[in-house]
This record gives C-alpha cells, sequence and structure tokens, in this order.
C-alpha cells in the first residue's frame, strides 16, 4: 500500500499536481545514502538491487582485477573480524560469492520490519550503516 502511494504521489509530481495528500517517509531522493547504493533509486533496496550494487561495489574495489578482495582492498568497510567470519576457507581473500553472502546476511539483518526492502529508516540503524558501508 505505502509503495502503491508513492508510486500516486510521483504520478502526482511528474503532472504538476500537488502531493499533499499523499504521505512518502523515504521518497526518493529524500535519502542520499540510500540513493548512492540503490541502483534503480525508488527509495527503497531489495535484495536483487543489493546484490546487483554488491558487485558493482566489489568491482570497484578490486583494482588488480584478480576475482578475489584481499583485506587491503577491503579498506575499512568490514572489520577484520566480519571479513574474516566471511572468509570460511582462510585463504585471505573473499570471492564474489563469499562477498555476497557477506552482503546478504547484513541486508537480513539490517532489514529490521520484514518487508524484504531497505528503506531509509532501516539504512539509519547500525545493521543499516554496515550494510552501506559494504555497498557505497
Amino acid at each position: 500500500m505505502i509503495k502503491l502511494a508513492h508510486a500516486f504521489g510521483i504520478a502526482l509530481v511528474a503532472a504538476g499536481l500537488s502531493t499533499a495528500v499523499v504521505s512518502t517517509p523515504a521518497a526518493a531522493g529524500s535519502c542520499p545514502a540510500l540513493d548512492a547504493i540503490d541502483p534503480d533509486g525508488d527509495g527503497s533496496m531489495t535484495l536483487g538491487e543489493a546484490m546487483k550494487a554488491a558487485k558493482a561495489a566489489f568491482h570497484a574495489m578490486n583494482p588488480d582485477k584478480d576475482r578475489t578482495l584481499e583485506r587491503a582492498e577491503v579498506g575499512g568497510r568490514v572489520s577484520d573480524a566480519a571479513f574474516a567470519a566471511a572468509n570460511p576457507d582462510k585463504d585471505g581473500s573473499l570471492s564474489m560469492g563469499e562477498w555476497k553472502r557477506l552482503v546478504k546476511m547484513r541486508f537480513l539483518h539490517a532489514n529490521t520490519d520484514g518487508d524484504r526492502t531497505i528503506e531509509c529508516d532501516e539504512l539509519a540503524t547500525p545493521a543499516g550503516k554496515a550494510l552501506y558501508n559494504v555497498l557505497r
């Protein structure tokens, strides 16, 4: 229902009409952090969109293009403990699959309302900030 109201509000704006009747707390463009990591910029992020953003982040952090992320390439996006936990084979690097599992776990942890999307309010939580850090 909220997404329908949000879509309706966008349609009204596009038509040049007032949206005073429609309240959208996380309208597209109102949350710069979410806008920065949401591939379609619609004001919420699905798990599929998070996986797309995870892949883009992986490639952006991997300047040597060796198909793995070493600890130094990940930088401050994850703690040493989180890196070790995401690296079950203990080879000192994260494959794309290991990276995506890390992002999925952070997404699920950040999705506090269980609606399978991340909105601005969830991104502002500690778990949401951890998700943002791996996708930025």
